[in-house]
């Protein structure tokens, strides 16, 4: 992708006909997952511990370290490792009366997530994407 009209067909696809429209795409072109159901979780792992999936590909061991509220910079809970975390998905906060959402990790200690209270937030949603061609 090169500049921003690259990207246009695949995020009209998504955005304006949604799931609907891409199972009908897949189902012309005879995709097998044309008629399967929607997933959220990573979709080549299959049925498997996400985290001791990852562990293999890592170069090291990851680190523990601490959930923080990127609204109020406190401490709500730790982890195993920030490396087994992406960018929206849950995180499993022992004890939380709230779901918690990943919306970063700090690149500069490889331990800290920064976490959200809700599907919403602002901290879930970016205007910018980077592509390396």
């Amino acid at each position: 992708l090169k500049n921003q009209e690259d990207t246009v067909p695949a995020t009209d696809a998504l955005t304006d006909g949604g799931s609907q429209s891409v199972r009908e795409i897949a189902a012309e072109a005879n995709l097998p997952t044309a008629t399967k159901r929607d997933s959220m979780g990573i979709c080549f792992v299959g049925r498997r511990n996400f985290q001791s999936f990852i562990s293999q590909y890592l170069p090291s061991v990851p680190r523990p370290g601490c959930f923080v509220d990127v609204d109020t910079g406190k401490i709500i809970g730790r982890h195993d490792g920030a490396s087994h975390f992406t960018i929206g998905q849950g995180a499993k906060v022992s004890g939380a009366s709230q779901k918690w959402f990943i919306t970063g990790r700090n690149a500069t200690d490889d331990e800290t997530v920064f976490v959200c209270g809700g599907t919403h937030h602002p901290a879930l949603y970016s205007q910018e994407l980077y592509v390396n061609v």
